[in-house]
């Protein structure tokens, strides 16, 4: 229970799940919007007074302002870098190129990521967005399929995860705060799998094709087919139908393949390599 209690904590730090966590969250959602933000708008998108937002954010000294002392970065900036990703007709920026693949999914949109090549200077474009692939392939399964899947499914599996992994700690998420903790903790699982594919690359042989489909086959067996039902974040694995598994092998792929182009391009642009 010690070790579980340590991982509890360490993810709910991770997820910014502090004394400002009713904070964070909706800083970063107002700065996707593109515009500099008051005290006053933080405060009422929060439900929170003015002096609680302003004592919230003097415990993040990250934090950009510009000169009329509205904020514009906290993680996303407004202010121009050379890592920008495109978003609803917005160009918003981040202070690292992998921030620029982490944000997007974090506020579940597509977007058009744009990296400096550190070889050539030329910018370096990559298309990112909230598991389009699943979604498709779920559309496409039979009615019967579906009803059968929405019968036996507890809920969404990294909600019921958030919830049962806060409980540990004595926190509570409802509403929005939940949904972006557990949209958090779902893109966080990912992110936190894709070493496996520098792994891969750097003590094998193997080409990025396979190399990406095997960190999507893997991801896939031990988190989706596994460790999910296992720990109770979603049905047993017989009681959904095939094609549910078959739609989250798929996807898993598609998932390895994004990884093994996206990092093959963070490589060339930065003039290195496996």
């Amino acid at each position: 229970m010690a070790d579980l209690d340590a991982l509890a904590g360490e993810l709910v730090t991770a997820l910014g799940i502090t004394s400002v966590s009713w904070l964070q969250p909706e800083l970063l959602r107002l700065l996707a919007d593109g515009e500099p933000i008051t005290v006053a708008a933080i405060a009422a998108a929060t439900s929170r007074s003015q002096a609680d937002v302003r004592s919230g954010l003097a415990g993040m000294p990250d934090t950009e302002y510009d000169d009329e002392g509205r904020i514009v970065g906290f993680g996303i900036t407004l202010r121009p870098t050379p890592h920008r990703f495109d978003v609803d007709g917005r160009s918003l920026f981040t202070w690292c190129a992998l921030d620029t693949l982490m944000f997007p999914l974090l506020l579940g949109r597509s977007a058009e990521v744009t990296f400096p090549c550190h070889a050539t200077g030329a910018d370096v474009r990559v298309g990112v967005g909230p598991e389009p692939v699943s979604m498709k392939l779920y559309e496409l399964e039979s009615t019967a399929d579906r009803q059968r899947e929405d019968a036996v499914r507890p809920g969404p599996p990294y909600e019921i995860a958030e919830k049962k992994i806060t409980a540990l700690v004595g926190v509570t998420l409802q509403d929005k705060a939940l949904e972006r903790a557990s949209l958090a903790a779902h893109y966080g699982l990912a992110l936190s799998w894709s070493p496996l594919y520098l792994l891969l690359r750097r003590t094998t042989s193997l080409p990025p094709l396979v190399a990406g489909l095997g960190t999507g086959a893997a991801m896939s067996a031990i988190a989706d087919e596994w460790m999910t039902p296992a720990l109770g974040f979603s049905a047993p694995n017989r009681a959904d139908p095939l094609a549910t598994h078959m739609r989250g092998v798929a996807a898993h792929l598609v998932f390895g393949l994004g990884v093994a182009a996206t990092t093959e391009a963070l490589w060339a642009a930065r003039g290195r390599r496996p």
